[in-house]
């Protein structure tokens, strides 16, 4: 009988626009601008995230497969926290249990009677299987830990008497008798784990229940049975956390963690203690660079230890987990510093796969809805992939598999503040697709459309052009709760849809701006991270980044050296591939990046200075455009500009012919007029006034600008209001728009933009609402002259849900020829 146990927008925008018609019903006219073509920086890509439980349709060899959702509990309860095999053929397993039914005659009151099952899950194909083992077996499974010759697990035996006792089982792969040993050993239920030792052997690291001291046990199979040998006990309390790893032969590492009352750094450790299992022996290890709790540590192939992440004195709780990683350097026997992750993460993991493209380590399942990559060679970060949510509780699951050569994962998360047994339902469950790097032979067919999506806020997208794909850059992810972490991760989605991950920025940030420049692509500006619950974001500059071309070695960011740029200048790119600058007092620089002994510089030259001063807006919905027009004129709009001036007096403007000299007086007022400057007389002119002040504004390829701004209301009751205008080429007058088969509503949530010589809109339709982004994308037809609606978002659908979506469609274009084009919807 089982025995019983107790279970517990943005850059370049351009069209000509047919069909964004004047009022007046004339119609209007742009030649086309494109965009510089670059030398391709990547030849092979994958692709991203999605929304929970979807069932996605992906394209095999002509045949439709569909990734069916994560089973129900009562089907089969997944795992909390364990490790699972993961089989060739894509089938995960596990040792699990469930209750005896009926249950055994004479059980005493509050306890229950389990099986182990062997499970089986193919989240491919969907089918599952759990079958029974020897009932002597019997018991609830607290960890696990597969091994090349099988698999180790703790299970508990008893009942909630006092009496429990714990029971170790290993399952040879093999198919030879399982062994058992039983101990009255007192573990800490709350906090153990399985370490591998070698081929036949693990290390339990766990705590003294009461005084908190941490035990460790080594369990070896060995001629048929198995040995149970208790090692020393370090005497120092962890009543919050710690991290252990092996290192090297005979050698287990305890690092960092908490003594605390409560999470985050309050304190926490920056010291590290060595068990030798031969001289049965604790020695003081290296201290870390940096103290942390809820930290992750694994062991890396070359011997060394890999800590990421937590919670750290300069990342304290509640301004986001910390970015950081170091290394244990065996030979020099310190901790060095390692690039810092994409985001930061707490409460996280490490895990090694055997993905499509190689062996790969990753490292998720924490606090941030994201899974980044290390790369042990040249010691890079990606982001492979991304989830709507995190969850300050980090993860009870995460459960990678592969469909027609695209891998996926199942990330299963605690809901939030739910802190019970039940926070781990399998209904938390949500599904992302995992990247490759670029570097990787891509899949023989793309993922399914609905895959491309990053669920990044404020990211940099830098539009396809030529044989280069589309860059999304950097953005914030959800991190738990409210909480929200900035970005360093780059990805790249292709014309066919194939998504990869590249190496990620030195430097995490948000309302970045990307252009292709040199072959590369340089990344400037934007905010860095800071707390997540309001206050003043560091106003500092951000350090220039740029990727050099895929051929370079080692092929990672290199930070730009020379001009630095304030956080809130406006920047666009000419058509030389050089940068126009604008700095707050209304000063030009053009920019060029130039390489100096081998690194990367940004250099500049001045330009004459704007009539005004214009300041760049982007909280007040009125950032700054700038374009290099088709005949060589580049006009500046948008912004907050100084409302007057007043000429300096020096002998120079009084001799005739010469220009006086302005400077700005009195309050930044919303923007009314644009200027445009003459590259023959190297001056700036004025266009006439709109009749709205502020809003957002594009400029067209031939000169005209469009701006959708705020009528201000006659009284405080009155509706809020708002208009569209177009001036004319010259910018001598305005007209309102008239917009023919649109359905945005035109408010501060309404926007332009320009992708492939192709007008959109984003907004949000009418009764049709996420809460904060778009609702909705729209199309301008140059054949039709009509807007038609590319994408829109389900009734209920929350914001977060389509953040750093990317749209691909295949439209056709005013010369008649088809062409593919992949367009930002939310926070991009």
């Amino acid at each position: 009988m089982p025995e019983p146990a107790c279970g517990y927008d943005r850059a370049s925008r351009t069209p000509g626009m047919p069909g964004f018609e004047a009022a007046s019903s004339h119609s209007m006219h742009c030649s086309r601008f494109f965009f510089a073509s670059v030398a391709t920086l990547i030849q092979h890509c994958l692709r991203t995230a999605i929304p929970a439980l979807a069932l996605w349709g992906v394209a095999a060899a002509g045949a439709a497969v569909t990734i069916p959702p994560v089973p129900g509990y009562a089907e089969l309860p997944l795992p909390d926290n364990q490790q699972v095999r993961a089989a060739p053929d894509g089938e995960l397993s596990w040792l699990g249990q469930r209750p005896v039914e009926p249950a055994p005659k004479g059980l005493p009151k509050g306890c229950w009677a389990w099986e182990l099952t062997m499970d089986r899950w193919n989240a491919a194909t969907g089918s599952t299987k759990r079958t029974p083992l020897d009932p002597r077996l019997s018991g609830f499974v607290f960890t696990q830990l597969p091994l090349p010759t099988g698999l180790f697990a703790l299970t508990k035996i008893g009942c909630q008497d006092g009496a429990e006792r714990w029971r170790f089982a290993f399952l040879p792969l093999d198919g030879s008798p399982a062994l058992k040993l039983e101990t009255g050993e007192a573990f800490d239920p709350l906090l153990h784990t399985l370490l591998k030792l070698g081929d036949d052997s693990a290390a339990l690291v766990t705590r003294d229940a009461d005084k908190r001291h941490i035990k460790v046990y080594t369990i070896e199979r060995a001629k048929g049975s198995l040995t149970l040998t208790a090692r020393p006990v370090l005497a120092i309390p962890y009543r919050g956390d710690f991290a252990a790893a092996v290192a090297g032969q005979n050698q287990l590492m305890i690092l960092g963690g908490s003594n605390g009352d409560y999470r985050g750094c309050a304190p926490c450790r920056a010291e590290t203690h060595v068990l030798d299992l031969k001289t049965k022996a604790w020695r003081d290890g290296p201290p870390m660079l940096e103290a942390r709790s809820e930290l992750a540590a694994s062991t890396l192939p070359d011997g060394s230890v890999l800590v990421t992440g937590g919670w750290t004195k300069a990342a304290e709780w509640g301004s986001g987990a910390s970015r950081t990683a170091e290394r244990w350097n065996p030979a020099t026997n310190k901790f060095e510093a390692l690039p810092p992750m994409p985001t930061g993460s707490a409460r996280h993991k490490h895990f090694w796969w055997d993905a499509p493209w190689g062996k790969t380590l990753l490292v998720g399942q924490g606090t941030v809805g994201a899974v980044h990559s290390l790369d042990t060679t040249n010691w890079t970060w990606r982001t492979v992939g991304e989830w709507t949510e995190g969850s300050e509780e980090g993860g009870c699951g995460f459960f990678p598999f592969v469909v027609a050569g695209n891998a996926y994962a199942w990330l299963r998360n605690r809901s939030e503040g739910h802190y019970s047994s039940k926070s781990c339902e399998q209904n938390h469950s949500s599904l992302s697709l995992l990247r490759p790097p670029s570097t990787a032979t891509p899949s023989p067919e793309p993922p399914p459309d609905s895959a491309l999506i990053t669920y990044g806020h404020g990211a940099a997208f830098l539009p396809a052009a030529g044989g280069a794909p589309a860059l999304v850059i950097g953005g914030s992810r959800h991190a738990g709760m409210n909480s929200f972490v900035i970005s360093g991760a780059v990805e790249a989605i292709d014309r066919d849809g194939r998504v990869a991950t590249l190496p990620s920025l030195r430097t995490a940030r948000q309302n970045a701006r990307a252009f292709r420049v040199a072959g590369g692509v340089l990344v400037i500006g934007g905010t860095g991270p800071d707390s997540p619950y309001g206050g003043e974001r560091d106003a500092k500059p951000l350090t220039a980044e740029w990727l050099p071309p895929v051929a370079t070695v080692p092929w990672q960011w290199q930070e730009v050296s020379g001009v630095s740029l304030a956080p809130d200048m406006a920047v666009s790119q000419l058509k030389d591939g050089s940068l126009l600058a604008i700095d707050p007092s209304g000063s030009l620089r053009q920019l060029r990046l130039v390489l100096r002994s081998g690194k990367p510089t940004l250099e500049g030259a001045p330009w004459p200075a704007l009539n005004r001063e214009r300041h760049n807006s982007p909280d007040e919905h009125a950032e700054m455009r700038v374009r290099e027009l088709n005949d060589g004129h580049v006009v500046v709009a948008g912004g907050k500009v100084r409302s007057e001036r007043i000429a300096l007096y020096s002998e120079p403007a009084l001799k005739p012919g010469q220009p006086d000299e302005y400077v700005g007086i009195g309050e930044f007022l919303p923007w009314r007029r644009y200027e445009v400057f003459d590259p023959a007389t190297r001056r700036w002119t004025s266009s006439a006034p709109a009749g709205a002040a502020g809003g957002r504004a594009i400029v067209l390829g031939d000169g005209r600008v469009i701006k959708a701004s705020e009528v201000p209301r006659t009284n405080a009751d009155a509706a809020t209001r708002f208009v569209l205008e177009v001036s004319n080429p010259a910018g001598a007058a305005w007209t309102s728009l008239a917009r023919k088969g649109s359905r945005l509503q035109v408010d501060d949530k309404y926007s332009l933009f320009q992708i492939d010589d192709e007008l959109f809109a984003s907004g949000e339709l009418e009764g049709l609402s996420t809460g904060g982004g778009p609702s909705g994308v729209e199309w301008l037809n140059p054949v039709t002259r009509q807007w038609e609606l590319q994408w829109q978002a389900e009734k209920g659908d929350n914001w977060r849900k389509h953040q750093g979506r990317v749209l691909r469609r295949t439209l056709t274009g005013a010369d008649g020829k088809s062409k593919t084009v992949l367009i930002p919807v939310g926070g991009l």
